[in-house]
């Protein structure tokens, strides 16, 4: 859990005085057995530089191109466009199903994007383009059995603003050895801060595309969902401006072999299991025995969870803007859940309907007769408004637009608010960041990464897997080397029986992950 401690108190007063990097000079010996070279955030956590990115190719056509590859599938431009097409064509649908509570959910169907030409996306010249490259070792799991997220940003895709995240989870080629298997690929990121702009462009395309210090390529379909890693977009070519989220699977179309498949949007259950009642459900016994459900995990786990900051975090003793600061960034940081996939939902819209906040209804009552129970200090009161607006905060539209600038905590007189995005989004279509990012997001990630370098001990430490999580990636491994062996063979679809197990066990280790701590935050968000 990130806590504030006056340990690192006269480090974060230059990096709020500096805010793009940190120096060995601004570490006291007593923090680090070594000074670290210095870490800049535009350098070694969120590269948006366009003059850095053009040197190399990231685009969107060599990303395709490397997943299809990465499981024997012809990188040949038909199949990028029919791979691409899987996703576009997954939007025509009204409705989803939750696979595990077979709860039917109503979505939009998108006709607007699901009428463009393939082929125009993957053109640089009028499809995406790759705007920003992020280090998120912020995600890793307390066990370290991955060391995190990388990110490609792409925006400015045909017919109007949309982006596209791949959102790559790298696992740990050594998770028996906890932080010290992440440590090279840590090591990789901090020293960009340090070189020239064509070395790292250099260095990252070798990391993404070819795999660096012992870990394979970022970009690889193994990343993207097979099981962990997704794929996300941010669209505004249809009404309302939504978000949308996919795993890719190693079966689809006939002859391709590979697919884009929607899955729930993470952190955003159903907004309708906040309210009161499940009238203008596709099913409504089915989702008011899930909304019941939900409603008694919430009061039982999830509020503790957003309550969490203040029953874990210290207060500042002083008043200096540093310790504050300090404070509002970790605590801000440190908000989340850890919602149950079955309660999710598969879009995530700008439009307001979307808000847990104003959906609350008659469990505002029960969210404050539950927040009196738990021992709060009083210089932090939490009511039923700042876990509503947490709720919020935590989904996509939430992040990106209905949380914005909503008071989330409050430490004595002062108010603190959900920082701004760049009105829906967090990078801008020319790789522009956010306000929310630079002035909270990065800067706390910045801290968390020197943390570890300086003690990544203190961070986590190794903890072997569980028998189950080692049996079920056993079993993993094994469906996925069914599914290659009988592409090699020359087959052209998958045997039902091979997907439905691969479904499974995709679905089993997902669910594994979303319950671990984080080795920074308790809960993860994918903000």
């Amino acid at each position: 859990m990130a806590r504030f401690t006056r340990r690192y108190a006269s480090m974060l007063s230059c990096i709020f005085a500096t805010a793009s990097s940190v120096s060995a000079a601004d570490i006291s010996s007593t923090d680090c057995a070594t000074a670290p070279p210095t870490i800049t955030i535009e350098r070694s956590l969120a590269v948006n530089d366009a003059s850095i990115i053009s040197k190399q190719d990231f685009s969107f056509a060599r990303t395709i191109g490397n997943i299809l590859a990465s499981l024997s599938v012809p990188n040949t431009p038909a199949n990028r466009q029919g791979l691409v097409q899987t996703l576009l064509s997954s939007l025509v649908s009204a409705e989803q199903v939750n696979l595990k509570t077979a709860l039917r959910i109503k979505v939009d169907p998108r006709p607007a994007e699901v009428a463009i030409d393939p082929a125009k996306v993957l053109d640089p010249s009028t499809g995406f383009r790759p705007v920003a490259l992020f280090n998120r070792l912020d995600l890793a799991p307390a066990d370290w059995n991955n060391c995190g997220e990388y990110r490609i940003v792409y925006a400015g895709g045909p017919t109007a603003l949309t982006s596209m995240i791949f959102e790559a989870s790298l696992k740990n080629p050594h998770p028996e050895l906890g932080p010290k298997g992440c440590r090279p690929l840590v090591e990789f990121w901090q020293d960009l801060s340090n070189k020239s702009s064509d070395d790292i462009a250099k260095d990252l395309s070798n990391l993404y595309y070819d795999g660096v210090a012992g870990f394979p390529p970022v970009v690889s379909v193994q990343n993207y969902g097979m099981p962990l890693g997704q794929v996300r977009s941010n669209s505004v070519v249809g009404s309302p401006w939504q978000l949308r989220e996919w795993k890719i699977a190693p079966f689809g179309p006939q002859g391709l072999g590979m697919s884009f498949v929607p899955v729930t949007v993470k952190s955003n259950p159903l907004a309708e299991l906040y309210g009161d009642d499940s009238s203008g459900a596709l099913d409504v016994p089915k989702q008011e025995q899930v909304r019941q459900s939900f409603h008694s995990e919430f009061l039982g786990q999830y509020l503790s969870d957003f309550a969490n900051p203040e029953l874990t975090m210290s207060a500042p003793n002083s008043g200096s803007a540093t310790d504050l600061e300090i404070y509002r960034q970790d605590l801000i940081n440190s908000i989340g859940a850890k919602f149950d996939d079955g309660f999710n939902e598969f879009q995530s819209n700008e439009d307001g309907s979307d808000s847990p906040f104003a959906k609350l209804g008659s469990m505002n009552g029960d969210i404050n007769a539950k927040l009196a129970t738990l021992g709060i200090d009083p210089r932090r009161p939490l009511t039923s408004a700042e876990i509503g607006w947490r709720a919020t905060a935590v989904t996509c539209t939430g992040c990106h637009s209905d949380a914005s600038d909503k008071p989330v905590a409050k430490l004595d007189a002062a108010t603190i608010m959900w920082p701004p995005s760049l009105g829906f989004l967090q990078v801008s279509a020319s790789g522009g960041l956010s306000p929310a990012l630079t002035g909270t997001f990065l800067p706390w990630r910045q801290r968390q990464m020197i943390k570890f370098l300086c003690d990544p001990y203190t961070v986590a430490s190794a903890s072997p897997l569980g028998a189950t999580q080692q049996q079920l990636e056993k079993d993993y491994a094994d469906v996925i080397q069914q599914i290659q062996d009988a592409k090699k063979a020359g087959n052209k679809s998958t045997d039902p029986a091979l997907v439905a197990r691969f479904d499974a066990l995709t679905q089993q280790l997902n669910e594994i992950e979303f319950e671990k701590d984080g080795a920074f935050v308790r809960a993860r968000k994918p903000d």
